[in-house]
């Protein structure tokens, strides 16, 4: 493999090279041993180790530096992937020398040398802090979920996009309410939505939207009537509503519908 590097100005502008990319470089060969060939100094920097410590903590091996709990499910996407074409991406944890998993964002691509013996070169980069970010997002979103379930009125966020307004999410109760899932309520138009309201009332639903998402106001309310699906009775409710501007520059309008028939 590396008869083309010998020569030791060859060898050192290779690892130069390497030095300035922003990961760790590894090569490897193909077939079941996945025999590491190369891993760099910026490899071992990220995870802790000193050239003889990673040697004999990794036995020389690729998939031992994937963590053992990621190692079944990377080895087979990339193989599957390199079955395809020759190069593959995938993320799975390594695991640093004091303990701490190290996220990484494995790019690869396979090579033949000049025998015809394939070896995979692989970039691995640090993405710890957006997989932390990622998970923290997620958590949130799924305690915003049950926050949203637990309350005992009909709860919709409605996000307007170049298609008009439309529902982002909704909590159990409205589901409950209007007979349908939270994904099927996200297929309907404004229109659809209209459609569910008394006629006599649906220009006053109408203009709180407006005001809301037109005008900037930052909340309001509004009494009517709603039949959530055909065929029920028309009920009165009233809908507190609280536009939110996202980081995005995208505006929410959490919105809460309380049952107030007599």
């Amino acid at each position: 493999l590396w008869n083309s590097l010998q020569p030791s100005d060859t060898w050192e502008a290779f690892n130069a090279l390497v030095s300035r990319i922003a990961g760790g470089v590894v090569v490897y060969a193909d077939g079941p041993d996945g025999r590491l060939a190369y891993a760099s100094e910026n490899l071992l920097a990220m995870l802790g180790y000193t050239r003889a410590e990673f040697d004999q903590r990794y036995e020389g091996r690729f998939e031992n530096l994937i963590f053992p709990e990621d190692r079944a499910a990377t080895l087979r996407s990339i193989e599957k992937q390199l079955a395809e074409r020759d190069v593959d991406t995938c993320t799975y944890r390594m695991e640093r020398k004091d303990g701490t998993p190290l996220w990484v964002q494995d790019e690869g691509r396979t090579v033949k040398d000049s025998r015809g013996s394939k070896w995979h070169y692989v970039v691995v980069t640090d993405v710890s802090s957006s997989v932390r970010a990622k998970n923290t997002l997620q958590n949130r979103s799924a305690e915003l979920r049950r926050m949203l379930d637990s309350v005992p009125v009909g709860v919709v966020i409605f996000r307007q996009d170049a298609g008009g307004i439309r529902v982002a999410a909704a909590n159990r109760c409205i589901e409950r309410m209007a007979h349908r899932t939270a994904t099927a309520l996200a297929t309907m138009t404004q229109s659809d939505l209209l459609e569910m309201v008394h006629p006599d009332d649906c220009v006053e639903s109408a203009q709180m939207f407006q005001r809301l998402f037109a005008f900037g106001q930052p909340e309001a309310d509004w009494v009517g009537r709603i039949r959530f699906y055909p065929g029920s009775a028309w009920r009165w409710y009233r809908c507190d509503a609280v536009a939110s501007l996202q980081q995005d520059g995208t505006l929410l309008l959490y919105t809460a519908y309380t049952d107030v028939t007599y």
